[in-house]
């Protein structure tokens, strides 16, 4: 939602991946934008746009799966940069873990602010392997899988991967990190202020979860 100087960087590397790859749909789900972001996406060849959806970040995420024709999903946020290679990536790593939620955590954009240095180096763990949850914003897995946990929980305001993981846990579904997904997360907290904002939403939604 209105996030146009992020989106951009973010789009147009997306379709230069899925260029490179030549088999992937992208689906740009609008979360009612009023600075020209839908209409920027509408301009970019190949693109499916799904305008003004309105609700929670679960119902967007949901709405676009209903609108992808893929057997396999991938969610990417409207403010982080992937690599060229990044849909050869997934395939591998999908490959390899056809039964799990694969994915990694956000790594720092170019230049990163201390705030935002200093909250990665303290939380982030690096390396390969099963995680408790990954962010929605850099996962991908099965459409069989995503349809057998009925999505993504829309009465959440928040918190709605760690919702997801959970559900999948119970079910003996892992969430495995891959040091090869790498992507730079662009729009990270970069005043004290926002770090706090950006805190208390996330706990919003582990309220209910």
């Amino acid at each position: 939602h209105n996030r146009r100087h992020l989106f951009e960087p973010c789009l147009l590397a997306l379709v230069a991946a899925a260029q490179h790859d030549g088999e992937t749909q992208i689906v740009v789900v609008d979360h009612s934008s009023t600075d020209g972001a839908r209409e920027f996406a509408e301009g970019v060849v190949g693109v499916k746009v799904i305008a003004s959806v309105a609700g929670t970040v679960g119902a967007l995420r949901n709405a676009g799966v209903r609108s992808a024709e893929g057997e396999w999903v991938c969610f990417v946020d409207s403010d982080v940069l992937v690599p060229f290679d990044y849909c050869a990536l997934l395939r591998s790593a999908l490959a390899s873990s056809p039964g799990a939620i694969v994915g990694r955590a956000y790594t720092l954009p170019p230049r990163p602010h201390w705030i935002e240095s200093t909250w990665y180096h303290l939380n982030v763990r690096s390396g390969d392997g099963i995680r408790s949850y990954l962010n929605a914003g850099n996962i991908a897995l099965s459409r069989k899988l995503f349809d057998e946990l009925n999505g993504f929980d829309e009465q959440l305001s928040s918190g709605e991967d760690t919702d997801l993981a959970r559900r999948a846990a119970t079910l003996g579904i892992v969430c495995i990190q891959y040091e090869t997904l790498a992507a730079a997360h662009l729009g990270n907290p970069k005043s004290i202020p926002e770090f706090i904002q950006k805190q208390v939403w996330h706990g919003e939604g582990d309220k209910l979860t």
